[in-house]
C-alpha cells in the first residue's frame, strides 16, 4: 500500500498534459470518441483520454480559478473559525489547495461551489450540514492507482473541511456485473483486505463510516426504494448501455450506489433533528462515476432533497 502511495504522489506531480489530449482542431474532430463508464476507461488516440471533450459529453462543468478561490476560502474559514473559538480543529485548515486541484487532475465539478458556500455557513454553528461520501467495489485484494486518487482527494477534503464521511463497500455491483461472490470465504477476503486498504488512508475514524451493501441494506433500503421509485428502466438501460439479456441485479443497482447521496440512508449515522434540512452530500470521485450521480441529481427534486455535489478527477492509467 506505501509503494502504492508513493507511486501515486510521483504520477500526479506530473500536471494535466499527460492526462488530456492536446491536438489541434482537425485530429478532434477526426478522432473517434474515448470509451469511459463505469466499468471500463479507454482511449481511442495515442495520447490517452481526451478530458475536453468529456467534459462536454458529460456536460459538467470545468474547475476553474473562481471555484478554487472559493476552496481556499472555505479551508481559510475553518482555520479562522477553530482559532477564533480555540477548537483542536484549527491545525486542519492551515493546509494548501491539494495539487489535485493545482495541477487539473481535477478537471470538473457539479455545483461544487454552492456545496463549498454551505459548508463555510456551517462554522458559524458548529453543525454539520453536508457530507462526504465515496466507495470502493471490492473486485481484487489490492488497489491499483485508478483507485488511490479518489480516496486521496477525499481524504484531502475530510481533513479540509471537518466533514464526516461515508464510503460504500459495492460487494453487490461486483457480483452483478463479475460474477464475483456475495457470500462465502473469498467474497468476506476481499472486503475485508480492500476495507484495510481504505483505513491506511488516515481518514478519521470520528467521522467515518465504512458500510458494505450486503450488510447495511437495512437501514439504507428504504432510500433505495425511494429512488428505485423515481428511476425509469428506460433511463438506467440508455445511461449505462444495458441490453435485455443483462440480468435484473445490473439495472436495480444503480439505485444502490445513488441512494447514499441522500442523507436519509444514514439514520443512525448522520441524524438529524426534527425539522433539520437534509445535509448536502459532496461526492470525490473518478468521472467515469458520474453517471451514477447524474441519475441522483435527476431524481433529488421529485423526492424533495438536495441533489449531490460532485468533483470529478481523471481516470489515471492501470
Amino acid at each position: 500500500m506505501r509503494r502504492i502511495l508513493r507511486f501515486a504522489a510521483q504520477l500526479v506531480c506530473g500536471g494535466r498534459s499527460c492526462a488530456t489530449t492536446r491536438g489541434d482542431d482537425a485530429s478532434r474532430t477526426e478522432r473517434k470518441e474515448d470509451v469511459v463508464t463505469p466499468w471500463g476507461v479507454a482511449a481511442t488516440g495515442p495520447r490517452g483520454v481526451d478530458y475536453d471533450r468529456v467534459l462536454t459529453r458529460f456536460r459538467s462543468e470545468p474547475v476553474d480559478e473562481p471555484l478554487l478561490q472559493r476552496l481556499e476560502e472555505t479551508c481559510n474559514g475553518r482555520k479562522e473559525h477553530a482559532q477564533a473559538t480555540g477548537t483542536a480543529q484549527g491545525e486542519a485548515g492551515q493546509m494548501a489547495l491539494h495539487h489535485f486541484f493545482r495541477r487539473g487532475i481535477v478537471f470538473s465539478h457539479r455545483d461544487f461551489g454552492t456545496a463549498l458556500d454551505c459548508v463555510r455557513a456551517s462554522f458559524a454553528t458548529g453543525t454539520h450540514r453536508a457530507y462526504l461520501y465515496t466507495g470502493r467495489g471490492p473486485s481484487a485484494q489490492s488497489m491499483h492507482i485508478g483507485h488511490v486518487i479518489p480516496f486521496l482527494l477525499t481524504r484531502y477534503l475530510q481533513d479540509a473541511l471537518g466533514l464526516p464521511l461515508v464510503i460504500q463497500i459495492t460487494d453487490d455491483e461486483k457480483h452483478f456485473f463479475r460474477d464475483i461472490p456475495v457470500s462465502g470465504e473469498r467474497a468476506s477476503g476481499l472486503v475485508v483486505e480492500n476495507i484495510k486498504d481504505i483505513i491506511a488512508f488516515g481518514f478519521d475514524p470520528r467521522k467515518t463510516f465504512i458500510f458494505r451493501n450486503t450488510v447495511y441494506m437495512g437501514d439504507m433500503y428504504p432510500t433505495v426504494v425511494q429512488v428505485q421509485r423515481m428511476l425509469t428502466l428506460s433511463a438506467v438501460k440508455n445511461t449505462f448501455g444495458l441490453k435485455d439479456s443483462d440480468n435484473v441485479g445490473k439495472a436495480a443497482f444503480p439505485a444502490v450506489q445513488a441512494a447514499p447521496c441522500f442523507s436519509s440512508a444514514f439514520p443512525r449515522v448522520l441524524p438529524r433533528l426534527a425539522g433539520d434540512p437534509p445535509l448536502k452530500c459532496i461526492i470525490p470521485c473518478a468521472i467515469d462515476q458520474d453517471p451514477f450521480f447524474l441519475l441522483a441529481r435527476n431524481v433529488a427534486p421529485r423526492m424533495k432533497c438536495c441533489a449531490p455535489h460532485c468533483c470529478t478527477q481523471s481516470s489515471s492509467p492501470h
